[in-house]
């Protein structure tokens, strides 16, 4: 997003939407000073912001960064979040951390728009937090992902080498693959053989508005252990070679 263009052009903006631990696809990261700037636009502008911290327990690389809502004196931070990836997405359970100003609509809204939220789960989850469950399940989780992790950057510099570049590794659950010999008119083809050697990858280019300049590939890996990281890599770099 680029805010300064955004403060010229964009007056009539209401709400800007942003995932600033971890963007989906790139799995870039908005450094403090964007953020910042970002908070003052919303200031001058009279403007909410939406902050989508969706994966941001799962921060692998450098001192974390302050959510934007922490920085947030004017009350013009949304925050949410969803314990989807952090416990299970059949638990069906998100929040939102509101200014003031907004509580009492967004509970009206909420109860037109959906009064069946289990009672009996989130009073299960208040007290799995409270209790210091949800804290130590998550430094188990940051530690076994960061498993994961190391595996898959490992076996894709040893299959891909400098074929390839990763971004995005330094926290989520997904990396991108960039593949710089490769046009984006590529990966179908490449999707559709890696399925067939058993190996699930996405192509980048199609959340892009005009095409990229490469080919990419997003790879997740939080539902894998290491030795299937290790086996869908290897199948992987077979594909990419054929190519």
């Amino acid at each position: 997003m680029d805010i300064a263009r955004a403060g010229r052009r964009g007056a009539g903006a209401r709400l800007a939407y942003v995932t600033p631990s971890h963007q989906f696809p790139t799995g870039a990261v908005m450094p403090l000073s964007r953020r910042l700037a970002l908070l003052e636009w919303a200031r001058r502008s009279g403007a909410y912001i939406v902050e989508d911290d969706y994966d941001s327990e799962f921060r692998f690389d450098g001192r974390p960064i302050e959510a934007v809502q922490s920085l947030d004196h004017q009350d013009r931070v949304i925050y949410v979040g969803t314990f989807s990836k952090s416990l299970f997405p059949s638990l069906r359970l998100g929040y939102a951390v509101l200014p003031p100003s907004l509580v009492d609509p967004f509970l009206r809204v909420k109860y037109l728009a959906d009064r069946h939220t289990s009672t009996l789960v989130q009073l299960v989850l208040s007290q799995f937090i409270a209790q210091g469950h949800f804290e130590r399940h998550l430094r188990q989780m940051r530690k076994r992902n960061e498993k994961r992790r190391a595996a898959l950057l490992c076996a894709l510099e040893r299959e891909l080498g400098a074929t390839a570049r990763v971004d995005g590794a330094n926290a989520g659950l997904h990396v991108v693959v960039w593949l710089p010999h490769l046009r984006p008119a590529d990966e179908p083809r490449i999707v559709e053989r890696a399925a067939r050697a058993g190996v699930g990858v996405y192509p980048l280019s199609r959340y892009y508005a005009a095409t990229p300049a490469h080919a990419g590939l997003l790879l997740g890996y939080g539902s894998l252990d290491e030795p299937q990281i290790e086996a869908g890599v290897s199948a992987l770099g077979a594909v990419l070679r054929a190519a």
